[in-house]
Formats: C-alpha cells, sequence, structure tokens
C-alpha cells in the first residue's frame, strides 16, 4: 500500500512537472495565445493600440506609420496597412480587437516591423481573407506544422500572414512571421517569459489609444548603423538608466496626452535621491535657466548624499553642506559630432554664505584657473574634475561657475556660461517662454523630478547624428515639444506629461553657441563656404590682427598672425578647380591665399610695392582657372595680377586711377568684363579685362560713404552709387546717366544698399542717416518713390543687404556701435522678430547646421555669436 502510495504520488509530481514544463515553454495546449508571446525577449521598442481601429485614428495611410522613423519601415507600415484596410471589415469582434506592432533590428543599420492582431477569438478564417480583389495570388508554405502564405498584389508588392488560433502575425518578411510562430511554439525566449516586462502591461481599465514600450538597453542594437558611431556610447548610458519604459499616448488637439510607468533596473540609479512622496518641483528654478536648452531636467532632491557618484568626499565636504532641494541639469543645444556638448548644473543654495565659504576653500585646496568680473557677476574656473560626478563622465571637468540669485550654476565652458548669464540679464529664461510655461502650470504639485525636451533642439541633435534618417528626426514633428513628470510609485516611477506641435507662428531667436576670441573682434564676420566639406565656416579678425576660422558650431578651427588689419572682407575661391576653397583677404601690404587648414598657397602672401587702400577684388574670368586679384594702391595706380602673382598685362600698374576707398567692382554682361572704380573725388572708371576703359570717365558729385553697386538683367542695366547727400548717380551700361534722390534725416552721412525688397524687376534703395532709414522704390506703374521710413532709437552705423536661406528677396540689415545692437527689417520697414539683437558689425544669415533653421552670426566685443531663428 505504501509502495502504491509513493508510486501515485511520483506519479502525480510527475505529471505536474511535465505540465509546468509543458506551460513554461510551449503555453497551455487550448484557448488564446497571448500576442506578447510572438516577440523575443530582448526587443527594443512595441507600439500596443488596444483597438484595431485606433491605428487609422492615428494615420489612415499606415499601421503603426507615426513611429515609422526609417524609410523600411515607413514602407512596411503602409504595406500593413494596406492589407488591413481590405481585411478589418472581415474580422469579428473588430472593435474589441487588438494590434501589436514590433520593432525589430534586422542589422546594417536596417530594421522591420512586425505585427500581431489579437481578434479575441479562435478561428480566424485565412481563406476568406485571401479571397479579395485587390489580391493577386497567394502561395503557401508550412512552418513547423502552421501555414505560412505570401500574398501578391496586383502591384507584385508582398508581404506574409498567418494565423495562430486567435492571433493573425504579419509582415514584409516571411522570416518574421516564422520567428514569431516558432516563439509561440517555445515560449523562453519570449517577451511574455520576461517578468520585468510582465509588470509594465496597463490595468483593463486603461482608455489610452495606444501604447509605447521602451527597453532601453536595446536601443544601441536597433540604432546601430543609422547614427553617428559617437552616439552610440551615449546611447548605451541612457539606456542604462532604465529598464523597461511604457508610454501611454492619448491624442489631444495638438500633441498629446502622455501616462506611463518607466521601471529602473538593479541598482537604482538616481531613485535612493529622489524617492520621496512628499517631493514638490518648485518653479523657480526656471527664473535663472535659459529658454534655449536643448535638454533640461529638474529634480527636487531628498538625499545629496544619494546621489549617483554623491558619495565622492569632494562633493560632498564642498557641495551638500549648502546645497538646497532644488537641483537642475541642462544641455545647450548640441554642436556637432566632433565638439562637447554644453553641460550645466543648477543648485539651489540654502545658506550663501557658507555656499561661498565652500566653493572659496574647493578654489584655495584644488586650484582657481580664471576668476573675473562679467557683466556684474564673478565667474570663477576650479581646477577640480568630476566635481559634480552625476554629470556625464568628462563633461564637467575644471567646471566654471556663478551665484545667480539664490543658486550656483556650474557650467562646462567659459563661453557657454557668460550665454547663460546674457540670457538671465535680458530675461530670457523660460519663466517667460511660451513655449515651456504651458507645461509648468503644476510645478508645484507632487513630484521627484521632470524632464523637457524642445523639439527643435532635438530635432537639430537627430539630424546631426542620423543624417541618413531623416524620418528618425521627423518623429520631433510628431511629438513636438515633451515634457514628463515622475512621482515615485512602490519600485517604479510613475509618469505624467504631454507633448504640444506649436501651431503659433511666433519668431524669436536665442544664442545657439559664442566664441570667445584673444582680443576684441575688428573684421567680419565674413562666410566661407568649404566645398569640399559642405559646410558653412566663420572667418574673423581681433585688435591683435589674429584671423579665426571657425566652425559651423563655433569650435575654433585655427588661427594665424597677419602683419596688420584686414581692408577686405574674406573671399572664397576654388583656386586650383578641384573643387577645393582657398581663402583671399589682404592687408596694407600683403595679399594672403590661405586653404582650410590656414596653410599658405601657392605664391602667396604676395607683397605689395605700395599700401593698399581697399580690399581686393577677386575675379574668375570665363568661369575657369583665368583668376584675376585686382587692387588699388596709395599711389593712385590699379594692379593687377593673375592666379601665380604675377602683374597682368595692362595692370602693371594701372595709372591715374586716384585713391579709391572701396574695392573695384566687377561683373559681366553679355561676355563683356566690367571693372569698376570709384575714387575719392568722385571720378568712375569702368574697365575692361586688359585694363583699357570700357566706358568714359564719369564725374560723380559730392562724397561716397558706400560703395557703387550693379544690376544686370534683361530691363535694366546699371551702375549706382549715392553719395552722403542722398543722391543717386545711375551710369547705364551704354553711357547713359541719370539722378535719383533718395532723401533720408537730415541729408548728410547717407549709406546705401542695393537689393531686392518688392519693387518692380528694378532693384531698390536702402538708405540710411543716423537714426532713420528710408526704402525707394520703383513700383509697378514705373514711377519712383520713398517706400516706408523707420526712425531708431539710436544713430546706425551701416547698412547692407540680408538674403535669409530660402528667400527670394532681401532683408534690411543695419548695425549700431553706440549701442551694441544689430537690426533686420524687412521690405515695408517691420523690424523682424526677435531684433534687435547683441551685436556691432555686419553679420549674415545662414542655415548653419543645414536643418533648415536660419542662424544669425555676428561679432560683439571679444566674441562671436551665434543666433537661431526658431
Amino acid at each position: 500500500m505504501n509502495r502504491f502510495k509513493l508510486r501515485f504520488i511520483t506519479f502525480v509530481v510527475l505529471l505536474c512537472l511535465l505540465f509546468w514544463a509543458w506551460h513554461h515553454f510551449k503555453g497551455k495546449p487550448w484557448g488564446k495565445a497571448s500576442p506578447w508571446s510572438a516577440f523575443p525577449a530582448d526587443i527594443a521598442a512595441l507600439v500596443e493600440y488596444p483597438e484595431l481601429d485606433g491605428i487609422f485614428r492615428f494615420d489612415s495611410l499606415a499601421a503603426a506609420g507615426e513611429f515609422a522613423f526609417t524609410d523600411d519601415l515607413r514602407e512596411e507600415a503602409e504595406l500593413i496597412g494596406r492589407a488591413l484596410r481590405i481585411w478589418s471589415p472581415l474580422l469579428k469582434n473588430r472593435r474589441h480587437a487588438s494590434l501589436v506592432a514590433g520593432i525589430h533590428a534586422a542589422g546594417g543599420g536596417r530594421c522591420n516591423f512586425s505585427f500581431v492582431i489579437d481578434t479575441r477569438q479562435s478561428g480566424i478564417d485565412m481563406e476568406a481573407l485571401q479571397q479579395q480583389p485587390e489580391i493577386n495570388r497567394v502561395l503557401s508554405s508550412r512552418y513547423r506544422g502552421r501555414a505560412i502564405h505570401t500574398v501578391y498584389f496586383h502591384d507584385r508588392k508582398t508581404i506574409a500572414v498567418a494565423a495562430y488560433r486567435n492571433l493573425l502575425i504579419m509582415a514584409a518578411l516571411p522570416l518574421r512571421v516564422e520567428e514569431a510562430i516558432g516563439r509561440l511554439e517555445w515560449r523562453p525566449s519570449a517577451l511574455s517569459n520576461q517578468a520585468g516586462f510582465q509588470r509594465m502591461l496597463p490595468g483593463s481599465n486603461d482608455a489610452s489609444e495606444a501604447h509605447l514600450y521602451v527597453q532601453p538597453a536595446q536601443l544601441a542594437v536597433l540604432l546601430s548603423g543609422m547614427v553617428h558611431p559617437k552616439a552610440m556610447p551615449e546611447i548605451r548610458r541612457w539606456g542604462s538608466l532604465a529598464g523597461w519604459l511604457r508610454l501611454d499616448l492619448q491624442r489631444k488637439e495638438e500633441g498629446w496626452s502622455i501616462e506611463g510607468v518607466i521601471r529602473n533596473p538593479q541598482g537604482g540609479g538616481w531613485s535612493p535621491a529622489l524617492q520621496n512622496r512628499q517631493q514638490v518641483l518648485l518653479p523657480e528654478h526656471i527664473e535663472v535657466i535659459p529658454d534655449n536648452v536643448g535638454l533640461l531636467f529638474l529634480a527636487s532632491v531628498s538625499n545629496w548624499s544619494r546621489l549617483p557618484g554623491g558619495a565622492q568626499a569632494q562633493f560632498r565636504r564642498h557641495i551638500v553642506s549648502w546645497a538646497g532641494r532644488e537641483m537642475a541639469l541642462a544641455m545647450a543645444q548640441y554642436k556637432g559630432i566632433d565638439l562637447p556638448a554644453d553641460w550645466f548644473a543648477v543648485i539651489s543654495v540654502r545658506n550663501q554664505e557658507l555656499a561661498e565659504r565652500r566653493l572659496s576653500d574647493l578654489a584655495e585646496q584644488s586650484g582657481l584657473l580664471k576668476d573675473y568680473q562679467y557683466q556684474t557677476f564673478r565667474i570663477r574656473q576650479l581646477m577640480a574634475d568630476d566635481l559634480l560626478p552625476f554629470l556625464p563622465e568628462g563633461q564637467m571637468d575644471n567646471p566654471f561657475f556663478a551665484f545667480l540669485g539664490e543658486y550656483v550654476v556650474f557650467a562646462s565652458a567659459q563661453a557657454a556660461l557668460e550665454v547663460w548669464i546674457d540670457s538671465y540679464i535680458a530675461g530670457k529664461t523660460l519663466a517667460a517662454d511660451e513655449a515651456f510655461l504651458p507645461f509648468f502650470v503644476g510645478g508645484r504639485e507632487p513630484g521627484a523630478w521632470m524632464l523637457y525636451l524642445p523639439a527643435d533642439k532635438v530635432k537639430s541633435l537627430l539630424q546631426t547624428f542620423a543624417p541618413g534618417e531623416p524620418r528618425i528626426a521627423g518623429l520631433t514633428d510628431l511629438l513636438g515639444h515633451l515634457v514628463i513628470k515622475a512621482t515615485p510609485y512602490g519600485g517604479h516611477w510613475k509618469l505624467s506629461g504631454e507633448s504640444a506641435t506649436l501651431s503659433s507662428s511666433a519668431i524669436n531667436t536665442t544664442v545657439a553657441w559664442k566664441a570667445l576670441l584673444s582680443a576684441p573682434a575688428t573684421a567680419g564676420p565674413f562666410r566661407v563656404e568649404d566645398a569640399l566639406q559642405q559646410q558653412t565656416c566663420i572667418a574673423v579678425q581681433d585688435s591683435t590682427f589674429r584671423l579665426y576660422l571657425l566652425g559651423p558650431a563655433g569650435d575654433i578651427r585655427w588661427t594665424r598672425m597677419l602683419d596688420g588689419p584686414l581692408l577686405s572682407d574674406v573671399q572664397h575661391m576654388d583656386y586650383y578647380g578641384d573643387g577645393s576653397t582657398i581663402m583671399l583677404s589682404n592687408t596694407a601690404r600683403n595679399i594672403y591665399a590661405l586653404d582650410m587648414q590656414g596653410n599658405e598657397v601657392g605664391n602667396f602672401p604676395l607683397p605689395l610695392q605700395s599700401p593698399a587702400t581697399t580690399g581686393v577684388t577677386a575675379v574668375n574670368f570665363d568661369g575657369g582657372r583665368q583668376i584675376g586679384f585686382f587692387i588699388a594702391c596709395a599711389n593712385g595706380n590699379l594692379y593687377g595680377f593673375d592666379r601665380t602673382g604675377r602683374p597682368l598685362q595692362g595692370w602693371n600698374p594701372l595709372p591715374g586711377a586716384g585713391l579709391l576707398s572701396f574695392p573695384m567692382l566687377h561683373f559681366y554682361k553679355e561676355d563683356k568684363d566690367y571693372l569698376v572704380a570709384l575714387n575719392q573725388k568722385g571720378q568712375m572708371k569702368v574697365f575692361r579685362r586688359d585694363g583699357g576703359e570700357r566706358l568714359p570717365t564719369r564725374n560723380l558729385d559730392g562724397e561716397f560713404l558706400s560703395p557703387p553697386d550693379y544690376q544686370v538683367s534683361e530691363k535694366s542695366n546699371r551702375i549706382v552709387a549715392v553719395n552722403s547727400a542722398g543722391i543717386a548717380h545711375v551710369v547705364g551700361l551704354k553711357d547713359e546717366f541719370f539722378r535719383l534722390a533718395c532723401s533720408v534725416g537730415q541729408g548728410k552721412g547717407v549709406r546705401f544698399a542695393f537689393g531686392e525688397w518688392g519693387g518692380d524687376e528694378r532693384k531698390d534703395y536702402a538708405v540710411l542717416s543716423g537714426d532713420e532709414l528710408a526704402l525707394y522704390a520703383y513700383g509697378q506703374s514705373s514711377d519712383f518713390g520713398k517706400v516706408f521710413t523707420h526712425r531708431f532709437e539710436a544713430p546706425q552705423d551701416d547698412v547692407f543687404c540680408v538674403r535669409l536661406p530660402g528667400a527670394d528677396q532681401d532683408h534690411i540689415g543695419t548695425f549700431s556701435l553706440e549701442t551694441g545692437q544689430v537690426f533686420l527689417l524687412d521690405g515695408v520697414g517691420a523690424v523682424y522678430p526677435g531684433f534687435p539683437l547683441a551685436g556691432h558689425s555686419r553679420f549674415f544669415i545662414s542655415d548653419l547646421y543645414q536643418n533648415g533653421t536660419p542662424v544669425v552670426v555676428t561679432i560683439y566685443g571679444d566674441s562671436v555669436y551665434a543666433y537661431q531663428i526658431k
């Protein structure tokens, strides 16, 4: 009897073990299958639509199309969406069916979708699905005893589809369907067996339109090959901060309402320092944080010592003793792949006297590298690595810091902290940012931390690191500005937030970067197009005659000492005819030609026999390598040189031109060269290429403060010069001549610019005298008259044409040395939004980052500023 009981018990135990093993490895042999069993445990991201109809409320052309961040995914999403539009009416209980889209890494910078529909019913009628007029034919095969159907549409596009109990599995690649069936048949590698993921699933009462699941640790695998290799360490680092992330998305009129959960991996990261249910995010931070941050993390710290790295002795001794509860970490707009990002840490001060004493002690112990007054604030640089160890490694070595009110701001770079202070003084902070404030209404509600991602800055970053996949950056168009706030909840974080795709057409400007020079800038900025690298660089000279070349992100590529101040713009040309860029400029004694690495080329620098009085003019005759250089010198002669520096025939020298104040002007008309020289006595001479007279000498009246200009078109061919009294002298190419009155101000000290501001096909006249600007143009009836007058608050020093990227008309630029401001106006006299800006020079506007965002580049003091127009 005992033996029988023992055998029976053994049989029951073995049966239970067999049943458990079967259930663990293959699932129940009956009933409904879980869609999560069709996906691998190491998948990077999934999107769940609780209702099948919901995908068409998101995007009527594709299934999960809004998350198709590559062209491959978009093509697959549209193909599956096409199939679902055909088949969804045939699925019973369609309203209760759900769809899950998995995003799989395919290697080589590619990824694929797989789609699983839970029809909530068994016995899917595959034969009915196949018999549709849009389908050309169906070929079937078997895998592990299951039928897989390859569906051919009339345009030869195909999808693979299979039924598994209550699940309909679809993918563009049959391999994805086979893998899903394999996991459904053998479950250990399936997502449904991952306990961490199962705890992330929403409750049955959730009413979200979609759930986005992200496994951050797998993002590096998914994005490998799509993004620049230098971005991968950062992606891996961020991937270690969370085990799983779930975002519950609900459409709003503009943007999304977001709820969700984030689960920390083992180790907790920031959790011990932040998890306190009584914590409140206070809004005072935003009074000192500029509105141009690219990423912002606000936190309420309950235990500073428990921050990552917070046990470090230096941090504990010199920071923790005075630190208040509020903290902010910020990253400025990303500059470029090869340049470090500017990072900031803002810490509230409980005891300012103690904070000053502790930081002074630290400076004395570790070393003080810099200590100076900027505006009304004291900036110091500490010789201390990893003082703030919770920041990315190596991003805050030898930090700069300053007290701003009740906060200490640490920065990774001197220029970055100065830009921060500039924004603070000007009131350009998040406290006045219309894009941010709607997200911060509930700032006093409980919360441990908040993350803010402004869409334009994130888009610029994504475009920088994934230039080959524009759809990745396009995700920011879907989400817009994003804010997520977290409160501790058990062993994870409960998330709430929203995003907003702003419909406002408001335009403002923010500082994209600031480059510090060794001395005040005196010449520039000059735009230099690097043809080989396809970049826009910036040349500028300081008061010590040092020439700088800056990259599009403000990085100083090189400096070179010249023998004096520049008299010319820095011009760029294809000197060798191989597509490389050479920069040409001159001082009074030499003409310089430098390559993009700052090296001299050919026989340059070219010494001048007599000091130059104007800038050099480079001419590429016939569009080939017949390059010539022309310059006026103090002996009253004009000189011309070929590309090797040898004198040109007829220009060796060309005497009798007189003293010139402006570089010679060159243009073509009907295969004829025109070289225009206007001397200080008002004599205009027009020469041929060989130095002969093209037009008779014309004596113009008055003093000229602006160089002559020209227009060549079908209907208007003319050379124009406006004197200091506002009288325009117009010389036709057939030697016709007339004058136009362009009165402005007191009619003294008039400067002018010649551009296209909205009149007829003839160019218009912008004239400036003191604090008054006027625009004159020809109307549609050929009447010449004043279009507008604009009065500034202070005298302006010059007027010039500015062309915005992609525009077909000019804007008017001015600058004032008295106020240190630059202005931009349109053709009706309206000041461009965001102006005036700090600057004391001419400026240019370029798409520096090649992302469609205009950037204003100007100089101010010892700095070059780049302002982003958004």
